[in-house]
């Protein structure tokens, strides 16, 4: 049953992000970047900029909730290894649909904002949330 809450709370982020953020599209170093995202919602960036550059492009869609991230290049892989070496490894979120595969979640005890990331045909989708207080 919480993980059917869980699912549908992040359905409606993930939603909302979608509507009502403004999207922008960025290239170069996405490990420095995603760094900058973390921080800037309270999160807790374990220093994750000064770990191997992972370059690529993606786009952004931003509320007063969190960000969504789909990269183009930046391949699934390589941002579960960033964030498990970061975090440590991620909980089991989600099985695979038609748009994505597998979605994990890593703790927010180790990250302080949740983060959701799934493999997707050109890269990898990330969802960041704040702590809703």
């Amino acid at each position: 049953m919480k993980s059917k809450k869980l699912l549908s709370e992040f359905g409606t982020v993930v939603f909302a992000l979608m509507l009502l953020g403004c999207k922008q599209s960025k290239s170069n170093n996405f490990t420095a970047f995603l760094s900058v995202e973390i921080g800037a919602l309270g999160g807790n960036t374990n220093r994750i900029d000064h770990t191997l550059a992972i370059s690529g492009s993606w786009k952004i869609s931003r509320d007063r909730f969190g960000v969504a991230i789909d990269t183009d290049g930046v391949l699934f892989t390589e941002v579960s290894n960033l964030l498990t070496t970061a975090y440590g490894e991620p909980t089991f979120y989600t099985g695979s649909n038609e748009r994505h595969s597998v979605t994990y979640l890593y703790p927010v005890t180790n990250v302080g904002v949740s983060v959701f990331v799934a493999s997707t045909k050109h890269g990898a989708e990330i969802t960041l949330t704040k702590l809703q207080r």
